[in-house]
């Protein structure tokens, strides 16, 4: 077996498809580096990639998405759904254009599609998946990454590999121009402003309200705790890729209105409770916080224009 990382790192950036970043351990996808992820994390230049290709041969390939880039990730095995999801969508939106797929689980619909985004398309508004339980997930510049040939996937015991557009194994990495652009439909699917999510939507609104509206009480601050521990409880039952998005969403809801606007949940025990989650369902520490931070900039910016 080749070392991933000192093997293909030099082609990846060149290839435009994003930044190659090591992963600590050998053959696996996770933990990555640190600060070179998410929406904080810095872009490495050839030098950095040339001293981790010595430091970190027996890497897996990590590849942290150009901003115009989207992957789409579909888990379609064992009891995942990711397959039928596709395959509902589709029937909303059209047919996807082929395109390159990263995969260690065969030419089935399992795997991570690429995509280009047009000039108009905001890499920032698309969200984490295609909803609970959907079984895929979004992956863009600041918010997960991809495993690429020729990492090794010890769960499927096989080497990732990359599909073209017909199906059929390749054995060179496709540059950015080579892959089609997103469809304008699926891009608002990606963001969640389609008809589809309607009903979400609703929901959210609905929960929005709840929390507006709490009595600024003993009552509100026991209905403010009971949501917040259901929402860490959720969070651990969120899949792994998105529990850093979970934790986003919880944190930002939690300060503005628990603690910000109704003031009935302390701010130094919510950023314990929310670091002690983080912790429990195996986030890194350093991400974590920076997710965590960013909620409370976040917070406190709405909270400041609501009080103006």
């Amino acid at each position: 077996m080749k070392n991933p990382y000192e093997y293909a790192a030099h082609q990846y950036m060149t290839s435009g498809l994003g930044w190659p970043i090591p992963s600590l351990m050998p053959f696996e996808k996770m933990p990555p580096l640190k600060g070179w992820t998410g929406k904080q994390g810095k872009r490495p230049d050839l030098k950095q990639i040339d001293h981790w290709a010595e430091h970190y041969p027996n890497s897996n390939v990590l590849l942290r998405l150009n901003p115009s880039v989207v992957g789409i990730d579909v888990d379609a095995y064992d009891e995942k759904m990711g397959g039928d999801t596709l395959r509902r969508v589709t029937n909303e939106h059209g047919r996807l254009p082929a395109t390159y797929k990263s995969s260690a689980r065969g030419p089935g619909a399992a795997g991570i599609y690429f995509y280009r985004l047009n000039s108009t398309m905001d890499d920032r508004k698309l969200k984490g998946d295609f909803g609970p339980g959907s079984d895929i997930e979004v992956i863009r510049y600041s918010h997960r990454y991809a495993v690429v040939s020729p990492s090794w996937h010890q769960g499927a015991a096989a080497e990732y590999q990359w599909y073209d557009p017909n199906g059929n194994v390749v054995d060179f990495i496709p540059q950015r121009t080579d892959i089609p652009f997103l469809p304008i439909k699926w891009y608002h699917h990606l963001a969640q402003t389609c008809r589809c999510f309607e009903e979400q939507r609703a929901h959210q609104r609905m929960q929005i309200q709840r929390y507006k509206n709490r009595p600024l009480n003993e009552q509100g601050r026991a209905l403010a705790e009971m949501d917040f521990e259901r929402g860490i409880k959720d969070l651990a039952l969120t899949p792994e890729g998105g529990r850093n998005n979970g934790l986003s969403k919880l944190a930002g809801r939690t300060l503005l209105f628990d603690v910000f606007v109704n003031s009935v949940l302390d701010l130094q025990y919510v950023i314990d409770q929310l670091c002690l989650a983080a912790a429990t369902n195996g986030l890194d520490e350093t991400e974590a916080m920076r997710t965590i931070e960013s909620a409370l900039e976040w917070a406190t910016g709405m909270y400041g224009k609501d009080a103006e």
